[in-house]
């Protein structure tokens, strides 16, 4: 598991959670991000990100198959995508963010193929803090300031907590950066406001009994302008919500038994107004998804055996999602499809060499077993195993490994959301443009996604120096009946072998008519009236069971901590290294997608020192990513790479008694050497927002009080 601290989070010198995560080596910068908004290119999963959220999405694998917890606990998705808006999270509640990278099915359920991020927000905090920060690109545009405010009391035995956070992010165009080569007036990064708060409060009722309620609430407005070739420009504009509550209770049991009983209820909804002046056409686009759950967990010994004491953990619960996808002129409008769950799992920790029976060669050796049973109102039931293995031969050594099986159900519009169909000129194989007939969106013959996945890995840290830490980790993936929109380009689909097994050459006017029929609705963009003559080819692009993705690869990390007269020197270095590839059907040959241009990079590295000493510290960080492979163009090229390095100072006055006690200064600078993007021929914006930030320089300037 990697741990991301409170300090960790102020020393990358970020301003949201989704900066946050996209710098983890683990993690891909694709998928519903805010750097990327409504300009996604590639895969479907870079694409219709209408609210300017953040995601996480670690292996790549895409936003909807990395689970986003809050203490533990779901929360409702954003928009299409079935993805959690982490931007929703104030940062100053934040204690810290634990993430699982590999498959946990078994124990969180559907969602977790690609891990599992749980952002752990602070209790029992007594005192308050403000907080107060502003951002500056030095090449003009996208200006942002963000404003918090921590309160919290502890009492005996209880406490409540309450944060607050407004950040305000200014829009920045092409116009405004003299390497931008795309259509103009183009947003490269949106105008956000948002408003959000976390509520926490808990009281210990008697010696066995603790009651508690938590709270999320986000309120988000975005704007931005989009234009593409041979297309009028549109005004984007977006106001939506988000709320999540839970309220429990934890017993203590006899016997060393604990049981936890919680309900969880939520909503996420956002209006998108998309205008075009020029055409007086608007499309308006209201999806609410909306979350409810019961769980209950009980946790304890069961029995002491010579090598250690065998704990086991069981739960069950309920949980019923649905999603109303309403709207003007959009795909699917009306549609409310809604599901149901029971859920119960089990997990049991077995210690077979322990304290009282290790010897020469095996200090300790635990077993775990888990499994999870599920059963969808659509899909049936699913049985989710996982198994486990910690060795450690030497004090200073852990072998461990683990095994698992995942299931994923399809989102709730990709299944239940109607496709459309698109009448649109494509590259033909023979040069020039041709007009195909391209069916995209929902499909009601999906079925669920499974996973297999095993990692190895060792951790290191000897005795003799406990500052020094050494991890590394191998990982594979086999993921079956993925869920894609598989074409990255339709224009290109006709020239691109890879993709001749969702082509129909040449279809007869009765299919094309099929096609049409079934579709809601149908877009003619030829700009000439529809003629069954013309049409050379059907590009089935709706969303589809492809038959595998695998992700092979491995994780490094390595951090030690030295003390000495000019202070507390960290360094530290992170790296992931990620194999992606497909095959669209059992008969097409696999295809490697990791290192292309908006897909996953093949590896990515994070190096850094961090200095502490007495009321000074200091970080520099160097970000890496490799060059990408072009494939959007008839002869593939390569573009380059994208290395960052980021500068931080602080200052804290400690002066007890004193007014000034308790003020920290702080100076960030974000990509000093003010890297830019690299050209990305062949792409609409003149570069890949999946690799690169457009942002330039930028300057960071926070100050904060604790009173």
């Amino acid at each position: 598991m990697i741990t991301i601290t409170s300090v960790d989070i102020e020393n990358s010198g970020a301003s949201t959670a989704g900066e946050v995560l996209r710098e983890l080596p683990e993690s891909f910068a694709g998928g519903q991000q805010s750097t990327i908004g409504t300009n996604g290119q590639g895969p479907f999963q870079n694409l219709a990100n209408f609210n300017y959220s953040d995601s996480a999405n670690l292996r790549g694998f895409g936003s909807d198959s990395t689970l986003v917890l809050i203490n533990g606990h779901r929360v409702s998705v954003t928009g299409i995508q079935n993805s959690v808006d982490i931007s929703a999270i104030p940062l100053p509640a934040i204690d810290r963010i634990e993430v699982v990278s590999d498959g946990a099915s078994a124990l969180y359920g559907s969602d977790a193929v690609g891990g599992v991020v749980n952002f752990i927000l602070k209790k029992d905090y007594a005192g308050a803090e403000s907080r107060a920060e502003f951002g500056i690109p030095t090449e003009g545009g996208g200006f942002s300031q963000r404003y918090g405010q921590l309160f919290g009391t502890t009492w005996d035995g209880g406490s409540a907590l309450i944060s607050y956070q407004y950040r305000d992010q200014q829009g920045f165009y092409g116009s405004q950066r003299d390497w931008y080569t795309g259509p103009n007036p183009m947003s490269l990064g949106g105008s956000i406001h948002q408003n959000s708060v976390f509520f926490d409060a808990s009281q210990q009722v008697n010696s066995s009994l603790r009651i508690f309620a938590e709270g999320l609430y986000n309120r988000t407005t975005s704007f931005g302008l989009s234009t593409y070739p041979s297309s009028p420009t549109d005004e984007l504009r977006t106001v939506g919500y988000t709320y999540n509550a839970t309220v429990g209770a934890d017993f203590i049991l006899p016997h060393d038994w604990k049981v936890d009983l919680t309900g969880t209820t939520g909503a996420d909804r956002f209006d998108h107004l998309d205008f075009q002046p020029c055409c007086n056409y608007t499309s308006d686009t209201v999806p609410t998804n909306r979350l409810s759950m019961v769980e209950v967990l009980g946790e304890g010994p069961v029995i002491s055996l010579p090598s250690g004491g065998v704990r086991t953990a069981v739960g069950a619960g309920y949980r019923t999602e649905q999603l109303d996808y309403e709207g003007v002129n959009i795909v699917s409008a009306g549609v409310h499809p809604r599901r149901h769950l029971e859920y119960g799992y089990g997990e049991v920790t077995l210690p077979l060499i322990g304290a009282q029976t290790a010897r020469t060669g095996a200090q300790k050796l635990v077993l775990t077993l888990a499994v999870r049973y599920e059963d969808y109102s659509d899909f049936g039931t699913h049985l989710s195993p996982q198994v486990g293995l910690s060795y450690e031969p030497l004090q200073a050594l852990i072998l461990r490994g683990t095994w698992n099986k995942s299931f994923h159900a399809p989102g709730l519009y990709q299944k239940y959301a109607s496709y459309y169909a698109l009448l649109y000129p494509v590259e033909a194989p023979t040069g020039g443009s041709t007009v195909a007939l391209i069916p995209a969106g929902g499909n009601s013959a999906l079925q669920p996604e499974t996973a297999k996945s095993f990692t190895v890995g060792f951790d290191y840290q000897p005795p003799e120096v406990r500052t020094l830490r050494l991890s590394a980790t191998y990982f594979n993936i086999t993921y079956s009946n993925r869920i894609t929109q598989p074409i990255t380009d339709p224009t290109t689909a006709l020239i691109d072998p890879a993709f001749a097994v969702l082509v129909t050459p040449n279809p007869s006017p009765a299919l094309q008519q099929t096609i049409i029929s079934g579709a809601n609705p149908f877009y003619n963009a030829t700009g000439a009236p529809y003629d069954p003559a013309l049409v050379s080819a059907i590009i089935d692009d709706r969303y589809r069971n492809v038959s595998e993705q695998w992700a092979r690869g491995f994780d490094i990390g390595l951090k030690f901590t030295h003390d000495s007269d000019w202070g507390q020197f960290t360094p530290f270095l992170n790296g992931s290294y990620l194999q992606l590839s497909q095959k669209l059907t059992n008969s097409s040959p696999e295809q490697t997608i990791s290192g292309l241009v908006f897909y996953p990079q093949k590896y990515k590295i994070q190096v850094g020192l961090n200095w502490l000493r007495s009321s000074l510290a200091g970080t520099a960080i160097f970000n890496y990513v490799p060059p990408e492979n072009n494939n959007l163009l008839t002869s593939p090229g390569q573009i380059g790479c994208w290395a960052t390095l980021d500068l931080q100072g602080s200052y804290s006055i400690v002066r007890p008694q004193s007014m000034f006690d308790g003020i920290s200064f702080r100076l960030s600078v974000l990509n000093v050497l003010d890297k830019r993007p690299a050209y990305l021929a062949g792409g609409v914006l003149g570069y890949d927002p999946t690799q690169a930030s457009p942002i330039g320089r930028s300057v960071k300037i926070g100050l904060a009080k604790e009173w």
